[in-house]
């Protein structure tokens, strides 16, 4: 703007201004500025010396970057300095805005992503009004969208040395929270690594946390991450994509780190690199893992990538038994009401093949039997225990449909106990030891677990113990136990 015109603009909003002060105080509030020039400091001095002797404020709000000197104001001015707010201030924010009964684990979720930035908690606020399940990584994809917030992360990113730009897509890829070895292995030293993570720590783009010696990294705040990554070419992010694959590889195979959180990490490279069959094998076998082991939030996590990545494939068996192990974990983590709901979603599917719709229809049942009428939690399993019983008889050389008839069968004895209809569950529940016995299952090495062996005789001692038959049940109960101890199975030993 010329210098004429600029100056009749100042001298008609002046007069604003004064027909304004008339009937009342007035604050002048410019907020956003990206930093202080000299026309700037001019339009302050002008406004500096109009305020004086009015009920006249003019608030000026100057971003500044973290590690940088302050600008020098002209006399007559205020200066505040705002910093980010700490945790607690930002969880404050967020309690007085957000609904009365939002969950404190939600609140310092997103307070960890906004980085204390009051224009990141007036986004994560609005967003997470919507979305109040959302994901840490969620929230940071949310706020890297909103277009003020990204302004602000470019500004920031593009004002770094061309190194540290080149660091940090690197990080980016690599993910937020990545060990600095990880990134200084990954990228090699023609960028000078270690004296960028130094100078972005400096700025408050980096937070190191963790081992003195060898730290992980995060960046602030973690949308920032989000924002450089989405920069990226598509091309650049597989190339960095492919040499983490090929790192990670190497890092197995050496043993040096943490097998399984490598493993999860090559994963997510494996995507990102193109090649996503063998990130679904290796999501499905963490997530199998992961079950056994009882870790069902990591199960969890690792299922719900993969099912993303089978339905990208377009592979819907996969899908559906993704799907139902997937309703298993959320039963495990206390989430009986929406493992319910995804049982009966895939019991309604059409053309899936015959024993993993049984074991749906299975797995459904027995997920109801606390919440309905064991009656009618009968009539709904009934003709799937027949039809198994039926196929396991057709296939007796098949270990799937056998197992599967034990399941059905021991799930229809705890319905009749629960019935007290307890001569036919203990029946049943004979049955099927005898099964097992017949066909020499070892507890200790089959593909189903120890459970398989021990969990009809505890269910059948439990059984025996209702009738009033004590040393019978005592006898199952030790053999029971005896079981699990041979088998090194602690969760046998505690039921």
């Amino acid at each position: 703007m010329k210098q004429s015109a600029e100056r009749a603009v100042h001298v008609s909003f002046r007069g604003l201004m004064r027909a304004l002060l008339k009937d009342r105080p007035v604050i002048l509030a410019v907020d956003g500025v990206p930093g202080m020039d000299e026309a700037m400091g001019h339009m302050l001095d002008r406004w500096a010396d109009f305020a004086k002797g009015e009920r006249f404020m003019f608030a000026l709000g100057v971003q500044t970057l973290p590690g940088a000197p302050h600008p020098d104001f002209v006399e007559g001015v205020v200066p505040l300095h705002v910093e980010p707010l700490d945790e607690t201030a930002a969880e404050a924010y967020l309690r007085v805005n957000l609904r009365k009964d939002f969950p404190r684990d939600r609140l310092r979720r997103i307070a960890r992503v906004s980085g204390g930035y009051p224009i990141n908690l007036v986004n994560l606020t609005r967003i997470a009004r919507d979305h109040p399940d959302m994901s840490e990584d969620e929230a940071s994809q949310w706020l890297a969208r909103s277009r003020d917030v990204r302004e602000v992360l470019k500004m920031r990113l593009y004002q770094q040395r061309k190194e540290s730009q080149n660091v940090m897509a690197a990080l980016s890829v690599l993910g937020h929270g990545s060990k600095a070895t990880h990134l200084l292995d990954l990228v090699g030293e023609r960028w000078d690594p270690e004296r960028c993570i130094e100078e972005l720590q400096e700025q408050g783009l980096l937070e190191l946390d963790g081992e003195y010696e060898d730290p992980n990294l995060f960046f602030v705040p973690q949308a920032l991450g989000t924002m450089v990554y989405e920069q990226l070419s598509r091309k650049m992010r597989s190339r960095i994509h492919t040499r983490a694959v090929a790192y990670y590889e190497e890092l197995l195979s050496t043993g040096a780190w943490d097998a399984r959180e490598s493993r999860i990490e090559l994963a997510r490279h494996l995507v990102g690199s193109g090649a996503p069959e063998r990130a679904l094998r290796l999501r499905e076998e963490l997530a199998s893992e992961a079950m056994r082991a009882q870790e069902f939030a990591i199960a969890k996590e690792q299922l719900e990538g993969a099912i993303g990545l089978a339905q990208e494939l377009e592979l819907l068996v996969d899908v559906a038994k993704m799907n139902l192990s997937l309703a298993r974990c959320w039963d495990a983590l206390g989430r009986r009401r929406e493992a319910i709901d995804l049982t009966t979603r895939l019991d309604r599917e059409k053309d899936l093949p015959e024993l993993l719709a049984l074991e749906i229809r299975i797995e459904r049942g027995r997920m109801w039997l606390d919440e309905e009428d064991p009656l009618m939690v009968e009539q709904v399993i009934k003709k799937a225990v027949a039809t198994l019983n039926q196929g396991a008889h057709e296939h007796q050389q098949d270990d799937e449909w056998f197992v599967m008839s034990l399941r059905g069968n021991q799930l229809h004895a705890e319905v009749l106990e629960r019935q007290g209809k307890l001569v036919q569950a203990a029946q049943v529940l004979l049955k099927v030891v005898e099964a097992t016995e017949a066909r020499g299952v070892d507890a200790r090495n089959n593909a189903w677990g120890p459970s398989l062996v021990w969990e009809p005789l505890n269910q059948l001692g439990r059984v025996r113990l209702k009738m009033g038959s004590m040393q019978g049940a005592t006898q199952l109960f030790e053999l029971a136990l005896q079981v699990s101890r041979d088998a090194d199975d602690a969760r046998g030993e505690m039921r």
